[in-house]
């Protein structure tokens, strides 16, 4: 059972050659610093500092295919800044041990599990937004072309000290796609980045 706090999006999705594929996303408070490893990244913090900031999770589930069949890749653009009023750039956001790998993928592999739980010790204005997009490429793993097959929003602002997470919510996928093409065939050489393929198809589901 979920929480009351917890935002939730279940549906599926099929890419061609193919079978449907469900995803459950999930955007809640961190009420477990520890649970969610924080005492691993940052040792010398107190746990409370993390408090309250959004923990996201989106999890495939495979039931008809496996292996190279049910392979993906998690995408992930950010953007920072000082309130929702004042323009801000986007930029990939890597997970640190890959971030200077020639890769666009943060998660990537059988069934990848989307993770992230950000957060900032000192508790200044911030409106902070991710756009997610689960991509795949046609082969599977042979080829540096990749597809979308869909995104979502989340975040969270910092106002006077106080942490509110953002309404967890779908991207048009193929808007928000075209919009970061240019910095992913800026920042990845050797990849392209293709269109949405029209018979990719995306269901929402009851949660």
């Amino acid at each position: 059972m979920l929480c009351s706090n917890t935002q939730a999006l279940s549906l599926s999705f099929k890419v061609p050659r193919r079978n449907s594929t469900l995803l459950q996303i999930q955007l809640r408070p961190n009420d477990d610093p520890a649970k969610t490893g924080y005492h691993l990244i940052f040792p010398d913090a107190p746990l409370s500092a993390f408090l309250g900031f959004p923990v996201c999770s989106a999890k495939i589930h495979a039931s008809h295919d496996t292996g190279y069949a049910a392979t993906y890749g998690w995408i992930q653009f950010t953007r920072e800044r000082p309130s929702a009023t004042v323009p801000g750039e986007w930029e990939m956001d890597p997970i640190p041990l890959a971030s200077t790998l020639n890769t666009p993928f943060a998660w990537f592999g059988p069934e990848p599990q989307l993770f992230d739980a950000p957060s900032r010790l000192e508790r200044k204005d911030i409106d902070w937004t991710a756009w997610s997009f689960l991509a795949y490429a046609e082969d599977s793993l042979m080829t540096k072309a990749v597809r979308p097959i869909l995104g979502f929003e989340w975040g969270f602002r910092i106002e006077n000290g106080e942490v509110s997470i953002k309404s967890l919510k779908m991207l048009n996928v193929h808007q928000a796609w075209e919009q970061q093409r240019a910095l992913l065939e800026s920042k990845f050489k050797g990849w392209r980045f293709d269109e949405l393929d029209p018979d990719v198809r995306v269901e929402m589901l009851d949660p």
